[in-house]
């Protein structure tokens, strides 16, 4: 599934027929088989350039081929291949940056990504990712800033396993403003946060054993300050 700005975008294929051909030679029966598929999808208009998706099988799965298009000077940016099986999504964060992130709620072995794009005139394009195996949450805040909090998995198996998390912000072409906090789920402190959209705050509490311990409020105009 790829939404982009919370819209599905809709995907459809039909095949063609399939065209079979046989012969012998050398005593050797063979057969191929053509199948023609035909994919087809939605597309997702800014009023400056469009969204287009397309799909091919890739280390034995399909992938989302994902592009913009701005049909009235003929250009073209080819920004990510993604896994079709994940919930995928895309958000334009300003005139030249875009986020595409992707998540399989439930599942902790894949690693999923979000990733920063940042288009330029040349038809060429910057990226940062940022790998995860579970995400919390994703806020999009004034200034075209984002605010994520994800855990990574360490280890298993002979290695023993440790979960990081961590709460950080970025700026809208990916760079790292902030890490707010960090902590591996083994250790006596923990940390969970609340986002105020309405007051423009975010409340980190420090947790033990399930009862809180101190909580500190953040005005997210001290953050963009910290930014600058």
């Amino acid at each position: 599934m790829l939404r982009v700005e919370e819209t599905e975008v809709k995907t459809w294929d039909k095949s063609d027929g399939v065209i079979v051909d046989c012969s012998i030679k050398n005593g050797v029966f063979s057969c191929v088989r053509n199948e023609t598929t035909v994919f087809n999808s939605e597309i997702y208009k800014y009023d400056d350039v469009n969204i287009v998706v397309n799909r091919e099988p890739r280390f034995g799965e399909y992938y989302y081929n994902i592009a913009l298009y701005n049909q009235k000077e003929d250009k073209a940016w080819p920004l990510i291949s993604l896994p079709t099986r994940f919930q995928n999504n895309l958000k334009r964060l300003g005139e030249k940056h875009f986020i595409i992130w992707n998540d399989s709620p439930g599942s902790v072995a894949d690693v999923k990504q979000c990733t920063f794009c940042t288009i330029h005139d040349n038809e060429k394009q910057d990226h940062i990712t940022i790998d995860f195996h579970i995400l919390h949450g994703i806020h999009f805040l004034p200034n075209n800033h984002v605010l994520i909090s994800f855990s990574q998995v360490f280890g298993g198996g002979s290695v023993e396993q440790s979960v990081i998390t961590s709460l950080s912000l970025y700026g809208p072409s990916g760079k790292l403003i902030k890490t707010l906090y960090e902590f591996n789920v083994k250790d006596e402190v923990t940390f969970e946060y609340e986002v105020d959209l309405e007051q423009l705050t975010l409340t980190i509490k420090g947790m033990s054993k399930g009862e809180e311990q101190d909580k500190m409020v953040i005005k997210f105009t001290s953050l963009f300050t910290d930014a600058n």
